[in-house]
């Protein structure tokens, strides 16, 4: 599944669903300090629309 992510610091990525957990984990951790669990980063992220 297709997924978005936008941060509130800017930065954001759209991609498959495992890429975009990996990502934005290792995004917070060294952008943040934040060790996210992949829980955390798909309540945050929205699907994309498939056409």
């Amino acid at each position: 599944m297709q997924m978005v992510l936008e941060c509130e610091c800017g930065w954001s990525l759209q991609g498959p669903e495992d890429a975009l957990v990996e990502a934005t984990r290792q995004h917070a951790r060294e952008a943040h300090g934040m060790d996210l669990t992949r829980e955390q980063v798909l309540a945050a992220a929205t699907p994309t629309e498939t056409g």
